[in-house]
């Protein structure tokens, strides 16, 4: 009963998360890879807020959702809606959000890393509630009721609202939409703020019981991409029901198992539901010309010579500024590889360059 209880708490939260990105994606038909940051940009503020005025996580919400609000519908006009504009199909527009987007992450969280690149965390709530004979920390379970007021106050407003039914006919078809009225640019600003805004009011309640830091919101970005897939692009109840499972899943992970499994739990359920439905959004219309080929052979290999020209003539700090350029080339060269062929993009590609430098610094160490 302990680990159900405790998983559906956290699945609640979980859900409110989804949510954000949910809208963003189903509506707007941006995949915004830069989700979790937005999440913990609330949690940092939470964080802040009531350790400088011991204010509520929950006020701070209020405050923040507006200025999330504003935030990322300057984002949408300013950076996205151009690749809206220039898109020809919805394979390259997705395409091209998920770049921006992913290039956005890492601006986000050099900044956050800026200003307080250490762990953080504040004791709110943190008291004992009995529910049904066992006891749960007071702080998950409030997070948990909040959730669900703003999941169900969202509910209610696509449900019950004209706006809120134009932004779902939008997610249906955005050129039906247009035809009888509906102004799909608006509504898909409209969509992208909200979605942030939830998001972000996501960050504020789950800071209240979990330890944080400026480059975590990743794992949460991934999470939300688990819970929409499982339950549906656009469906907030699909969504409702694929959050608890993921908390229920992680939870008994960690009880059961290992508490350093829980990821490794919730990737595993990604790439089974990526395996069993159809395939994926990620997709791209490739235009490979080969015109050019022997011309950027001659390129490549004066490049190549003058690479090899560098350390006779360079001192230490153009040697390091040139191997960092070099380290990079062969990344994005084994990106573009893997991307070209195959038309996917591959965000794991880092990754496995990671592996071979701890490989090498293994077997160096032996």
């Amino acid at each position: 009963m302990d680990i159900i209880i405790t998983g559906l708490l956290l699945g609640g939260t979980y859900a409110l998360i989804a949510f954000g990105l949910n809208m963003q994606y189903g509506v707007a038909r941006i995949m915004n890879l830069a989700n979790g940051e937005f999440l913990v940009l609330g949690a940092l503020a939470a964080f802040w807020i009531f350790i400088a005025d011991a204010i509520s996580p929950i006020l701070t919400m209020l405050l923040v959702a507006p200025l999330s609000f504003f935030g990322n519908w300057l984002i949408y006009k300013a950076l996205l809606r151009p690749l809206v504009r220039r898109a020809k199909n919805q394979g390259q527009l997705e395409v091209d959000s998920i770049l921006a987007t992913f290039g956005m992450s890492f601006a986000l969280v050099g900044i956050m890393v800026s200003i307080h690149g250490e762990y953080f965390t504040y004791s709110y709530l943190a008291e004992p509630f009995e529910i049904v004979g066992e006891t749960f920390a007071l702080n998950r379970i409030v997070a948990f009721c909040f959730a669900v007021l703003i999941g169900a106050v969202l509910w209610l407003w696509l449900y019950f609202t004209r706006p809120g039914m134009a932004m779902r006919a939008v997610s249906v078809s955005t050129e039906a939409s247009g035809l009888v009225g509906i102004n799909v640019p608006k509504m898909s600003a409209l969509a992208f703020a909200l979605g942030g805004a939830v998001t972000t009011m996501g960050g504020t309640l789950i800071s209240t019981f979990i330890t944080l830091d400026a480059s975590v919101g990743v794992i949460f970005t991934m999470k939300a991409l688990i819970i929409i897939i499982m339950g549906g692009v656009g469906d907030i109840r699909g969504a409702i029901v694929a959050a608890l499972i993921l908390g229920l899943v992680e939870t008994a992970v960690a009880r059961l198992i290992d508490p350093g499994l829980t990821l490794a739990a919730a990737y595993a359920i990604f790439v089974l539901v990526l395996l069993f439905r159809p395939p994926g959004p990620v997709r791209k219309e490739a235009d490979m010309s080969h015109g050019s080929d022997f011309k950027s052979l001659i390129w490549g290999a004066v490049l190549l010579l003058l690479a090899a020209c560098v350390p006779l003539v360079a001192n230490g700090y153009w040697m390091s500024i040139a191997l960092t350029i070099a380290m990079f080339t062969v990344l994005a060269t084994s990106w573009s590889l893997f991307s070209g062929p195959t038309h996917y993009i591959s965000l794991a590609t880092a990754a496995f360059f990671g592996v071979g430098g701890y490989l090498v610094g293994t077997g160096m160490s032996d």
